[in-house]
């Protein structure tokens, strides 16, 4: 059978090759990096990059274009971060003595003290 775009003894699909499957690899603290390497390492857009900037990852340029990252701040600008996310959502997760008091009267005589 004869398919357009592919010749019979050697199929080869049209268009760009797809890209190998690698892993990221990891983040070494003594090593800087390309802010291209850095959003293929993390899986992260130019918008994304662009945010942890303003939220506080430091950035060292060489020129104008040549954007560098230390690995050894990168890693703790993010353990920063996770820390930062696990205390907001350990406060969220846990109700104040005040509304706890309430949701305690609440269930015991279904009124809730004035």
């Amino acid at each position: 059978m004869f398919v357009r775009g592919m010749d019979n003894a050697n199929p080869k699909p049209r268009g760009r090759p797809p890209k190998p499957l690698q892993g990221r690899g990891e983040i070494r603290a003594d090593a800087l990096y390309p802010l291209g390497v850095v959003m293929r390492k993390l899986g992260i857009s130019r918008n994304t990059l662009t945010s942890l900037r303003k939220q506080g990852l430091k950035v060292h340029f060489l020129g104008r274009r040549c954007g560098l990252v230390d690995g050894g701040e990168l890693i703790a600008f993010l353990r920063n971060q996770w820390k930062n996310e696990a205390e907001a959502s350990d406060e969220a997760n846990s109700p104040s003595s005040v509304d706890g008091q309430q949701q305690l009267n609440r269930s015991n005589d279904g009124e809730v003290p004035a």
